[in-house]
């Protein structure tokens, strides 16, 4: 990134809100910090009042409607007896998961933004993920259950997503499971899925970080930063022999890296 890009990402972190940039004393970080966790009413698609899709009118589910599409045709094929979720927020994408699951479990910091009604497979755990997800993850391995689909959509930091996709891929729980990341194209969320070097997990089979490419926003308090996307990463017992190489998909370039250089050229701009 050439330097008026960076000074560009550096003051729209600070509008933003965002942490303090440490680049000034340890040097140019290899991606941008997030701010601090803050929905607004346009951090998220402009519903519908007509049409025959449900899923473009619902105004508490914080995905794009490309990512709930996405969320719902892969629930319908795995239809999970164990499903778990990081980060319940408004409780949109919950709903949608207990609809096509026996047993749900969702984790966040506090369960006051969810005013829909939840059905009682539902199980709600207050808390911080780093607290709660490994001993929920092996009360499920004591009584010898696994978990058939997790959604990691919590702690937007490169220490956050590490440390919830490190607990459920360290757990014999999610041994053949569907794992699905959300917010794959924002670079902090992008560097800290990258440094688990997926492809040293013996467990995990297959991964696509850009299954559903995110986006920048056009206006809205979030203007100009990236966010969105949904990446896809399957465990099972033994890998595909039409994956010598490993097990990230390789037939075509993601669409990560353009997206963050068209985002660097608007900011550059501005």
């Amino acid at each position: 990134m050439h330097a008026a890009g960076a000074a560009g990402l550096r003051r729209l972190t600070r509008a933003l809100g965002g942490r303090a940039d440490p680049a000034a004393e340890q040097g140019p970080l290899p991606f941008e910090l997030n701010a601090p966790y803050s929905p607004t009413p346009d951090n998220r698609p402009i519903p519908l009042d007509r049409g025959r899709l449900e899923l473009t009118r619902d105004t508490g589910w914080q995905m794009s409607f490309g990512e709930r599409a996405a969320v719902e045709g892969i629930l319908t094929q795995l239809r999970p007896e164990l499903a778990l979720e990081i980060g319940t927020a408004e409780g949109g994408c919950l709903e949608r998961i207990a609809a096509h699951s026996a047993e749900v479990h969702s984790i966040d910091l506090t369960h006051e933004p969810v005013t829909r009604p939840l059905p009682a497979h539902v199980v709600l755990h207050t808390g911080s993920s780093r607290a709660l997800l490994t001993p929920l993850l092996a009360s499920f391995a004591q009584a010898g259950r696994g978990v058939d689909f997790a959604l990691v959509d919590g702690d937007h930091s490169y220490d956050g997503v590490r440390a919830d996709l490190t607990a459920l891929l360290d757990s014999p729980v999610t041994a053949r499971s569907v794992l699905l990341v959300h917010d794959t194209m924002n670079a902090e969320i992008r560097a800290g899925i990258e440094s688990l070097q997926l492809e040293e997990h013996a467990k995990v089979v297959y991964y696509e970080l850009d299954l559903v490419p995110g986006y920048v926003y056009r206006d809205g308090a979030c203007h100009g930063a990236a966010w969105g996307g949904i990446g896809l990463l399957l465990t099972d017992t033994s890998r595909s022999p039409d994956y010598p190489l490993g097990p990230r998909q390789t037939r075509y370039y993601e669409p990560f890296a353009a997206l963050q250089r068209f985002r660097s050229e608007l900011l550059a701009r501005q």
